[in-house]
């Protein structure tokens, strides 16, 4: 039996039992794991024909209502997309679902475009991979950890909102690297 199948058949009433209709869910979400891509594109065509029976997969399972929609979202864009099985798998569940809620928004999206968007996340960490759609350049950023006490904490602080940092409401700075790289350049130009 297909994945849209059993879907259809957590929902249906003609089941003896809530129990029934319980442990059939269960057993259709245990099997997520050996298949995101077909349990994806049958959630997308489950919801289509029936959108309020999604309800009792919330209710009955394991999964939360963000995983849901998530795996809904990547159904959605597999289905009207046609992404292969092979490329699906490759690229995985995390980034499609990024690219999903990239391209879902859009009004129109070419086949090349997609295309594109498949090969850059091959190409890209999860955590980048949203930026990178967005357009922005993905580069390796570095963190330095400064061990300062109150006096330099203080110092460094004032120097940075004087090249540009901005205090935020809860006593953080915002643009930070902005005003550090703006205090280096002032001072690569008095040692010129």
């Amino acid at each position: 039996m297909d994945y849209v199948a059993r879907l259809k058949l957590v929902s249906n009433t003609q089941l003896d039992s809530i129990a029934e209709q319980i442990d059939h869910a269960r057993l259709v979400v245990s099997e997520l794991e050996n298949g995101f891509y077909d349990f994806a594109r049958a959630l997308f065509d489950f919801h289509a024909s029936d959108p309020s029976a999604i309800s009792m997969l919330l209710e009955h399972t394991d999964l939360s209502r963000r995983q849901l929609y998530n795996l809904l979202d990547v159904g959605e864009f597999i289905t009207n997309h046609s992404i292969s099985k092979h490329d699906a798998i490759s690229v995985g569940a995390t980034k499609l679902q990024i690219i999903a809620r990239h391209v879902l928004g859009r009004a129109e999206v070419s086949a090349k475009q997609v295309s594109e968007m498949m090969i850059l996340a091959r190409a890209t960490k999860s955590r980048k991979l949203a930026r990178a759609l967005a357009g922005a350049n993905p580069r390796e950023t570095k963190a330095f950890v400064f061990h300062l006490d109150k006096t330099e904490t203080s110092l460094l602080r004032e120097t940075l909102m004087q090249f540009g940092a901005r205090r935020t409401k809860n006593g953080g700075l915002t643009r930070k690297e902005y005003a550090l790289n703006g205090l280096l350049r002032e001072a690569w130009r008095e040692m010129e």
